[in-house]
């Protein structure tokens, strides 16, 4: 249900603060706009209204209370582009008017609230924007406890199609099937940024529903890192957020174990690469040596057959090797020995 102020809607032109009086010609103004036209409505700040809309617009106005309440919006420059456009800057702040808590009042704004909320909570999921959700949470909602209600559950369904799409993932995964696209789209779906917004709705709300996306994503991770390799850091970082993410202490305990295994394996892994390095250092300069032995004893007179000498190489780590182990290399295409 979206919100339209007077001032809005009569383009400015409405002294403030609102009355009957200025609300009749009002209504008078725009019924003749409209017939000006020749069309069957007239769109205002994107909202398309008939000659019935308007109408009902202005007869609802006259009801008692109601333009008490739309002065209270139009003095609150923040409420008030909040409620039209469904954007709100972050620390921005709504004025601290009693009427807020009267419940007349609520029950009055409460579905223009409610739509302009759902909406600003689906932008924020969609572009990853904090700004906009801890904004509007830091501000009072000014909804009827159904009202409430039905935002949280439009949130819930956002996280619910969430872990859906990570359990696709998860599950092509566990078949030997990465797309890029797939896992792109998993991946923007466990990044801080996106975990961080879920770290702002409340805790008790969505406790349940925090620990089946952890739980989830902790899934994805373990099959990412066993069967994707060259994605394990996004692996490592996926159970770090799942960790920030989690509320029930067996979870996080169970993650905290899965973290500290997949960065022994990580780490592992750099010291086999590193062994691997050292070993063609070593042998590298085997045979460097060896071929300088080799130039020496040429011009020296004498004849060395290189095919026959072993050379000796201890490792202390390797993929291949273990400590104290032995390799004798032959050269397969030794020089011929030069005779004097």
């Amino acid at each position: 249900m979206q919100y339209l102020s007077p001032s809005t809607l009569l383009g400015g032109s409405i002294p403030t603060p609102f009355d009957k009086k200025s609300i009749q010609l009002g209504r008078k103004k725009l019924l003749a706009e409209l017939e000006l036209t020749g069309g069957d409505s007239i769109d205002i700040n994107g909202i398309s209204l008939t000659k019935g809309n308007i109408i009902d617009y202005f007869e609802d106005l006259l009801q008692d209370n109601v333009i008490d309440y739309h002065n209270a919006v139009e003095e609150d420059a923040v409420l008030k582009n909040f409620l039209e456009t469904r954007t709100i800057e972050r620390g921005s702040q709504f004025e601290n008017n009693s009427l807020y808590h009267d419940i007349h009042f609520l029950q009055w704004i409460s579905p223009y609230f409610q739509s302009a909320f759902t909406d600003t909570v689906d932008t924020s999921f969609r572009t990853t924007d904090d700004g906009q959700l801890s904004a509007i949470l830091d501000n009072l909602l000014l909804m009827t406890e159904y009202d409430l209600e039905r935002a949280w559950l439009s949130v819930t369904r956002i996280l619910t199609n969430n872990i859906a799409m990570l359990e696709y993932y998860r599950d092509n995964g566990e078949k030997g099937t990465f797309e890029e696209e797939t896992f792109g789209a998993a991946a923007h779906l466990m990044s801080f940024g996106h975990i961080t917004l879920i770290l702002l709705l409340p805790e008790r709300r969505f406790s349940e529903v925090r620990n089946k996306y952890a739980f989830v994503m902790e899934q994805s991770a373990i099959c990412t890192f066993n069967k994707k390799t060259s994605h394990r850091y996004a692996a490592e970082t996926w159970i770090e957020n799942a960790l920030q993410l989690a509320v029930a202490p067996e979870l996080k305990t169970e993650l905290q174990n899965k973290q500290v295994e997949m960065k022994r394996i990580s780490g592992g892994k750099k010291s086999e690469v590193w062994g691997i390095a050292r070993f063609a250092w070593l042998l590298i300069f085997v045979l460097a040596k060896a071929f300088t032995c080799n130039s020496f004893n040429n011009n020296s007179g004498s004849t060395i057959d290189m095919s026959k000498v072993p050379v000796i190489v201890h490792l202390n780590d390797s993929t291949q090797l273990f400590n104290g182990d032995t390799v004798r290399i032959h050269l397969n295409n030794p020089r011929k020995p030069v005779t004097p």
